[in-house]
């Protein structure tokens, strides 16, 4: 091969190299733009946004990215997040009732219909069961004491915390240790943040506050849960 031959090779592996990250900076600029409308969905809707089961609540960018390329494992073509964003973005628009939402299928399923229906309309006959307005799931938070903060009782109270949500449905209402037990959040990496205060006895997070009661019986009636 002449040096000319691979000057001209060298130039299109280039320009490919070029085009793909391009295209990958357009996927990641999308999935950006998708992560406010998930958590917005999430907080004021109780919606959680999924991707063929996989949740895209409280995830990064790249974490969606993954979950489009999982995808393929049980569609026969590509699905990314340049069919799904147009989906996630009329959602958004909806008054929803708590309910979880799978954008991978229902940008297929769209696809299927080849545009006899404007996306808007499409979404609002296929969630029409949901698209109902924005109801609690409960009449009440249902409150939640935590006995004992040992390993299992802060990995417990992690998940709580992660999964509250609109705040509708579980409460970390109190919880109970014996004085002079560690106040540690160990065990592991929390999705959350959690703030100890032993001057007011009190762990607070942004979605919820704790009372530490100064005997086992002094706590909220109603919803208990005990951890060894």
């Amino acid at each position: 091969m002449t040096g000319l031959g691979k000057r001209g090779d060298r130039r299109m592996m280039n320009q490919k190299q070029t085009a793909y990250l391009k295209e990958w900076q357009g996927y990641e600029g999308l999935a950006e733009q998708m992560l406010p409308i998930i958590g917005r969905l999430y907080r004021d809707h109780n919606v959680v946004t999924t991707v063929y089961g996989r949740s895209l609540v409280n995830t990064s960018t790249i974490d969606i990215l993954k979950a489009h390329r999982f995808a393929r494992l049980i569609l026969d073509g590509e699905l990314t997040v340049v069919d799904t964003f147009p989906i996630l973005e009329e959602v958004g628009k909806l008054d929803l009732a708590p309910a979880r939402i799978d954008i991978g299928r229902l940008a297929i399923r769209y696809q299927a219909q080849a545009g006899q229906l404007p996306v808007d309309e499409f979404l609002r006959r296929e969630l029409a069961p949901v698209n109902t307005g924005r109801v609690p799931l409960l009449d009440e938070p249902r409150d939640i004491v935590l006995y004992g903060f040992g390993r299992i009782g802060r990995l417990l109270a992690r998940i709580l915390i992660e999964k509250a949500g609109s705040g509708e449905k579980l409460r970390i209402r109190r919880r109970w240790s014996a004085r002079g037990a560690p106040e540690t959040w160990q065990n592991g990496p929390a999705s959350c943040v959690v703030t100890l205060s032993t001057a007011s006895s009190t762990a607070s997070s942004p979605s919820t506050k704790r009372k530490t009661p100064s005997s086992p019986t002094e706590h909220d009636p109603h919803h208990l849960c005990r951890c060894p």
